[in-house]
């Protein structure tokens, strides 16, 4: 798989997750797509990271945050986000979910792995 294969494939099923968000009535906003490398340190240096390199430096991960009917962010794990988190990795082998994670735990967070994806 390309990294472009891997970026279009991404895009496919951010696009399915938004719709299925819509279909269940989830209230969500989209907070990252893309984040630059100066982005990523500064989140690892205040340890809300683990990582130097996330996958949104390429173009393969999408932070999404459940809002209120007052449009204020929720910033936990919802049933909302744990649902869409189940429908994520049932699209590709690939999808991973940030809410599985022990640390960081990040139920915010809808990526494809490129561990299994072999591109340079």
């Amino acid at each position: 798989m390309t990294k472009t294969d891997a970026r279009v494939l991404f895009a496919h099923l951010a696009g399915r997750l938004l719709s299925e968000a819509e279909k269940t009535d989830a209230r969500v906003l989209i907070t990252c797509v893309w984040r630059s490398p100066e982005e990523q340190a500064k989140l690892k240096a205040a340890g809300k990271s683990t990582v130097t390199k996330s996958q949104h430096q390429e173009w393969l991960a999408i932070d999404l945050v459940e809002v209120d009917e007052h449009g204020v962010a929720i910033w936990e794990n919802t049933p909302s986000l744990a649902s869409l988190g189940d429908f994520w990795k049932k699209q590709h082998e690939l999808c991973r979910w940030g809410g599985d994670w022990k640390s960081p735990f990040d139920p915010y967070h809808f990526e494809v792995s490129r561990k299994y994806a072999e591109f340079p």
